[in-house]
């Protein structure tokens, strides 16, 4: 956790940067370096880097203090990553509707680490 954060606090004062320069318009660089960091925080979180789950630390609230906003993205992204880990990909009532033909389901184990193993089992 303590590397995320760092990336956290980096995301953050690289955004402030690039806010107090104009935008991405005035510094392309920048821009590309924030999106390469957006990237990796959904990385180590073992999160896709989807618009949803990047937006999870995206809103920083400027009448709080920066640890505050780290803690509370922490948090959101903990919570995002539990949640795509134990989603279902199909409901039980999917899984008896299944065509006889379909004789292969998709498994997803999560670990301690916070990856998931995944294979196909036959049914």
């Amino acid at each position: 956790m303590e590397y995320i954060e760092s990336l956290l606090e980096e995301y953050y004062e690289l955004s402030e940067t690039l806010s107090a320069l104009g935008g991405p318009n005035k510094n392309s660089e920048l821009y590309d370096e924030i999106l390469s960091i957006e990237e990796e925080i959904c990385w180590e979180c073992s999160l896709p880097a989807s618009i949803k789950n990047r937006q999870l630390f995206q809103l920083y609230q400027t009448n709080e203090s920066k640890e505050t906003n780290i803690q509370n993205a922490l948090q959101a992204l903990d919570q995002a990553r539990s949640k795509y880990f134990y989603k279902p990909e199909k409901t039980f009532s999917q899984f008896l509707e299944m065509e006889e033909g379909n004789d292969v389901i998709n498994i997803r184990i999560p670990t301690v680490n916070g990856t998931f193993y995944e294979f196909l089992y036959p049914v």
